[in-house]
């Protein structure tokens, strides 16, 4: 008699545990807004905001970015070959952004179209990585000569969408998920004056290489 009512409290409280887990699952991922500010407005990759390299105008472009809440200093130079839109984050933007950081956030024209959109300033490399995942390659850039200090990583990933960041030589795993981060898409970025190295997805150790530069002494 006493097992029985030992037993009962302990169904009672394996079904609480699996209806809380159920909940749970039942509730939608909060990404904190990543996924609204990376691809929102997006139904094919290259895009942001509804802006697609090779295809949207700058007059197009324009009116898109002046009815986005999160930019301040909003600005544009078009004709009828080059063009540039501009701006910065603006405070509110998203807690993924740092709005006091240098770089203009940009939107790249040539012959009327976009070609890149720059977008600086994420707070750190993980929370990129945690929405793009690993990425299809990791080229790893050095100045052309043997001692270099810093290193350019750049991950590509489909779409044309490729996540940049600045390291030192000797960085780790915890150096690169904290990095701040910029994010390009459409053309894929070059850097004058380097030497590049391409990684294949199977090379990487997670999302390195297994090494990155001869550091100098």
């Amino acid at each position: 008699m006493f097992a029985h009512f030992l037993i009962r409290p302990v169904w009672i409280v394996a079904a609480l545990l699996a209806a809380g887990i159920s909940l749970i699952r039942a509730q939608p991922y909060d990404d904190g807004g990543i996924a609204q500010l990376l691809v929102g407005g997006c139904t094919s990759l290259p895009c942001w905001q509804g802006i697609r390299p090779g295809h949207t105008t700058g007059p197009e472009a324009l009116a898109i970015m002046q009815q986005l809440g999160p930019v301040r200093e909003l600005g544009s130079r078009l004709d009828s070959y080059f063009g540039q839109i501009f701006w910065r984050w603006s405070a509110d933007s998203s807690r993924f952004l740092n709005p006091q950081t240098r770089e203009r956030a940009y939107v790249w024209l040539e012959n009327g179209a976009v070609r890149t959109i720059y977008l600086p300033g994420f707070q750190t490399f993980a929370d990129v990585s945690l929405l793009l995942g690993r990425p299809e390659q990791v080229i790893i850039y050095t100045d052309a000569t043997n001692y270099a200090r810093y290193v350019a990583y750049l991950g590509v990933y489909p779409g044309q969408t490729y996540l940049s960041i600045l390291l030192t030589c000797d960085a780790d795993a915890d150096d690169l998920w904290n990095a701040p981060a910029n994010v390009y898409i459409g053309d894929q970025p070059d850097y004058v004056n380097v030497r590049a190295r391409t990684y294949e997805r199977s090379e990487l150790r997670g999302w390195l290489p297994p090494r990155l530069c001869q550091r100098r002494r």
